[in-house]
């Protein structure tokens, strides 16, 4: 749904497997797509079939792993390199794996959204607005009303946490 209308960049992650750099073949398209003012999405997804012909021959944890280390590349260079100030990141191990990774001093939680989705504004050395969504839940539609949520200020008061989460003393 939401490729009908915006650039969707498909990572093989076979070539990526096989150790090839392919962070700058994603980041030049999405600069093409940014800076025409569009939308775009970054993907590692591929044919059942070869998802499990990667495992077979890497093993399951260390394919989850590669996919999550380059996508967490891809943010940190979005981001810091790039400008990107909006974030959607789908997929709940994939958000486990790129949200601590990122320098983030504090969060304000933004408002309940639906059941597989939480909206924040991180604090790094500057704001950025992410949408943590776990894997199948959500409608069609939810990442393209997401993001235009995201270029509106958020009406209900916040809950302001510190992150990371500092020990509790008893």
């Amino acid at each position: 749904h939401f490729g009908r209308q915006n650039e969707v960049i498909t990572i093989d992650l076979a070539r990526v497997m096989e150790g090839e750099d392919l962070l700058a073949s994603a980041v030049e398209p999405a600069d093409r797509a940014i800076s025409a003012g569009q939308a775009i999405a970054i993907a590692t997804m591929a044919p059942q079939d070869e998802v499990e012909r990667l495992q077979g021959k890497y093993g399951r944890d260390v394919v989850a792993r590669t996919a999550e280390d380059f996508l967490t590349c891809l943010a940190q260079r979005m981001i810091f390199e790039r400008g990107v100030r909006r974030l959607v990141i789908a997929g709940g191990e994939t958000a486990g794996a790129i949200v601590p990774k990122l320098p983030i001093t504090r969060f304000i939680v933004g408002p309940y959204q639906g059941l597989g989705t939480g909206r924040m504004v991180a604090e790094m050395p500057f704001p950025v607005a992410l949408m943590l969504k776990s894997g199948k839940l959500g409608g069609l539609d939810v990442f393209s009303a997401v993001l235009d949520e995201m270029r509106r200020p958020v009406s209900v008061e916040p809950y302001l946490e510190q992150w990371p989460p500092k020990a509790r003393t008893q």
